[in-house]
């Protein structure tokens, strides 16, 4: 647990204290305070001290929200791996279209530089978020890669 001080106006949270858990989770329990030092300055003259009194209520609420919490990081990070799955099969389309001309249909091109740019060319098909048909080879059918 980490303890913060902040002015009531204009200023910014400044740490003031922390407790490992093992240090106040053995006395705890409804009505009991756990004891915290509020002073920014702990060499200074006057020290401060904060309780905090957490009952059954707020921990049930605390860990209510806990789990709330995780169901939600859990939706958004099922629909990131929704999106990465949708990317690696455009990806692995892109590979699978550029191996093919490569391996399979080169010697279809009429020149080097032809083969070049139809690779070039589907690549950058595949790179960019692209409506447009796919970019076939005059001399290759984009159904055969």
């Amino acid at each position: 647990m980490k303890i913060y001080r902040a002015p009531h106006i204009g200023g910014y949270w400044r740490e003031t204290d922390s407790k490992e858990p093992n240090k106040y989770i053995d006395d705890w329990s409804p009505g009991n305070i756990i004891e915290l030092d509020g002073t920014i300055n702990k060499q200074g003259e006057r020290h401060t001290l904060i309780g905090l009194e957490l009952g059954e209520n707020d921990i049930i609420s605390l860990l209510n929200r806990l789990i709330s919490y995780y169901k939600s990081e859990i939706i958004n990070i099922e629909k990131q791996l929704l999106e990465q799955q949708e990317n690696n099969k455009i990806l692995m389309d892109a590979f699978c279209k550029i191996d093919a001309l490569i391996s399979f249909h080169r010697d279809r091109a009429p020149t080097i530089t032809e083969l070049t740019k139809a690779i070039k060319d589907i690549a950058e098909y595949y790179s960019l978020d692209n409506e447009n048909d796919p970019p076939t080879p005059k001399w290759m059918k984009w159904e055969n890669l």
